[in-house]
């Protein structure tokens, strides 16, 4: 696992989850969490999407999610994962929508505070 400049690659932009000293940082079809101290890449996941959605045009993502040991993202063909926030290794996956609809998940998941 190589090193990564925090400040020089990440200039102007605020860490998109941190959680006492990494920061876990999503770009489409990937997770990585770095040592903010460091820049050092702590573990990486990748993601292959299923299916791609030939008029898709929104590549863009806006973060990650954590509660408790688990980290939660979006993707571009509309399914949710939670990784193992120390390990980054799969816990569930799970399609939301269809993308061949339109569908995507670029946006940070966000907590709910009901229960049902």
């Amino acid at each position: 696992m190589g090193r990564t400049n925090v400040r020089e690659r990440y200039r102007g932009i605020r860490p998109p989850g941190r959680r006492r000293r990494d920061v876990h940082h999503r770009a489409p079809g990937q997770v990585f969490a770095l040592d903010a101290r460091t820049g050092r890449q702590i573990w990486r996941y990748q993601r292959t999407q299923k299916v791609v959605n030939p008029y898709e045009s929104n590549r863009v993502n806006r973060g990650v999610a954590v509660l408790g040991n688990r980290l939660f993202f979006g993707t571009l063909d509309a399914a949710l994962v939670a990784l193992d926030l120390r390990t980054g290794a799969p816990l569930w996956e799970v399609q939301v929508a269809d993308t061949m609809q339109g569908y995507s998940i670029t946006s940070a998941p966000s907590r709910s505070r009901t229960r049902s």
